[in-house]
């Protein structure tokens, strides 16, 4: 998926899991930054593009990746702000990487979380890189969460996630 529908449904499953809570800015941190870290691989563009697509999603798009980001992310995090545990924000920081490579699974585009104990690529193939459903449901679900009281970020959270994996579970069966 392309970085600004990571950014957004990001976005929506921060606020969703911290409004209302104590440290909520500590933990909306930690998700976005977990969901937006597995694409700091970026930086080898600046480098030379073409190492960068021969780079890009293998070792920060992998379980062992994502879960060295998430501790890399709540370490500064942590750095910052005295106000929450290291290891609470890095399993938000790891629910954010595992929506980043739940999305990235999505596209034709192959990746390999398992490596390097499985080279298998998983690529549903299901939709383009840029689907703006996906985007569209988390932009709609950040706006509900900023209006509506802090008790029903929850559960909007929940229909924004189900409404999504609708989508892709109507796509994968039209697909067959």
């Amino acid at each position: 998926m392309d970085v600004t529908t990571h950014a957004a449904v990001g976005a929506f499953a921060a606020l969703g899991l911290a409004k209302g809570k104590v440290g909520m800015t500590e933990i909306s941190a930690a998700v976005f930054l977990g969901s937006m870290a597995p694409d700091i691989d970026a930086i080898f563009y600046l480098v030379d593009p073409r190492f960068y697509f021969e780079q890009h999603r293998t070792l920060t798009h992998t379980l062992g990746g994502v879960t060295l980001l998430s501790v890399v992310t709540a370490g500064l995090i942590t750095v910052s702000s005295k106000r929450r545990s290291l290891f609470v924000l890095v399993l938000y920081a790891f629910v954010g990487g595992l929506i980043h490579l739940a999305l990235d699974a999505l596209p034709s585009y192959p990746l390999r979380p398992l490596a390097p104990l499985s080279s298998h690529d998983y690529a549903l193939g299901l939709f383009w890189w840029r689907d703006p459903f996906f985007k569209g449901t988390a932009l709609i679900g950040i706006a509900l969460i900023l209006i509506l009281p802090r008790l029903l970020a929850r559960p909007l959270l929940l229909v924004g996630l189900v409404v999504m994996a609708g989508r892709v579970a109507v796509a994968f069966f039209l697909h067959r």
